[in-house]
């Protein structure tokens, strides 16, 4: 069996109120639907592994998009269905939490038969706190969601909550259809039927809500962010050599704070770059931030970058700010800001093969 590391889009449900289920005939029509959702929903390009036990289901694909998807399908076929006709005592309702992360795929014979890792976990922890019939995914989903060509999901700021099983606190979205309008989806959950809904329904404005954010928050996202540079520098790589295998490439980890990446062609390093995470100069917000030095002198020798990322925030989330830099922290002005992780990692993965491209 092969260990493969990956990064994957995780979704986690549970039905709510097969606890007080006692009937196997029941438990094993539950099962039923689960298989049948599977035959409906999932294909060969829109997942890699399913799994299922009781009320619970874990599905992981490669593509946010498809999950997101597949998530939203799944919530209405339960919400959709009548369960108290199907000779359920209540009717069920299912909670639905999407993460993304890298994990371990299990691999045997060319197919994935486990899955492990903190993203796992991360995602059932959301899933308890989901209201019922409704899908919530975690920022970093959020933003891979955000970043594609994404015209049917739409994504509403619930605001930091604490997972469960004392997981810590996070950034949470809900997820509907483009097409969904509020009254759809509060008719949807309280499963009663009104003439209010035939009615036009004015535009109405979306207060939105205050988040605030520590510094302990900030510093996990900026972790969360160096851990997402080093990942999507590694598969950068992987593609790179993959479509060039002239080219060497690779990717050394000097510590748990720090790596550089190289590029080389006929014997010549033609990129190189260092990330770490990095102490503030003076005089500057204590908040933690990344440092990035493109053709750098020294692995050992921190004093010189060429752009400083910054974590900051407004009243709804917390974003990055890309400075030029000179040494020892001299700021030249902003290259990019109010931008997400992915948009820095294509910013400086840009940056670390302009030699090549030349």
């Amino acid at each position: 069996m092969q260990s493969i590391s990956q990064i994957s889009s995780i979704l986690f449900a549970d039905l709510v109120g097969y606890s007080r289920i006692e009937s196997d005939e029941l438990k094993e029509k539950i099962f039923n639907k689960y298989r049948q959702i599977q035959d409906l929903y999932l294909d060969n390009e829109n997942y890699f592994f399913s799994n299922t036990w009781g009320d619970g289901l874990l599905i992981c694909s490669y593509d946010p998009i498809d999950l997101a998807e597949i998530a939203l399908k799944i919530r209405d076929e339960i919400r959709n269905t009548n369960w108290r006709r199907a000779g359920f005592p209540d009717e069920l309702s299912i909670r639905i939490g999407l993460h993304i992360q890298r994990i371990t795929l299990k691999v045997e014979n060319h197919k994935t038969v486990e899955v492990l890792g903190k993203g796992i976990d991360i995602a059932s922890r959301i899933e308890p706190i989901v209201a019922p019939n409704q899908v919530y995914c975690s920022q970093r989903f959020y933003e891979h969601l955000m970043d594609e060509d994404n015209l049917k999901i739409k994504a509403k700021l619930v605001g930091k909550e604490r997972l469960a099983k004392e997981y810590g606190e996070m950034n949470l979205y809900k997820l509907s259809w483009m097409h969904e309008s509020i009254v759809n989806e509060e008719n949807h959950q309280s499963k009663k039927s009104s003439a209010f809904t035939d009615l036009s329904i004015p535009d109405l404005p979306e207060l939105k809500k205050a988040v605030e954010f520590t510094p302990e928050d900030k510093n996990q996202f900026i972790m969360d962010t160096f851990l997402y540079l080093s990942e999507y520098f590694q598969n950068a790589l992987d593609l790179l050599r993959s479509k060039h295998p002239q080219l060497k490439t690779n990717i050394e980890l000097i510590d748990e704070n720090k790596f550089a990446c190289f590029i080389e062609n006929n014997e010549t390093i033609k990129c190189k770059a260092k990330v770490w995470l990095k102490e503030n100069p003076a005089g500057t917000p204590q908040n933690p931030s990344i440092a990035f030095s493109h053709d750098f002198e020294s692995v050992d020798r921190d004093n010189t970058y060429s752009q400083w990322i910054t974590v900051e925030n407004d009243s709804e989330k917390m974003y990055l700010n890309i400075s030029e830099m000179g040494k020892f922290g001299n700021r030249i002005g902003f290259s990019n800001k109010e931008i997400d992780q992915i948009a820095a990692a294509k910013f400086l993965w840009k940056i670390f093969i302009t030699s090549l491209e030349n």
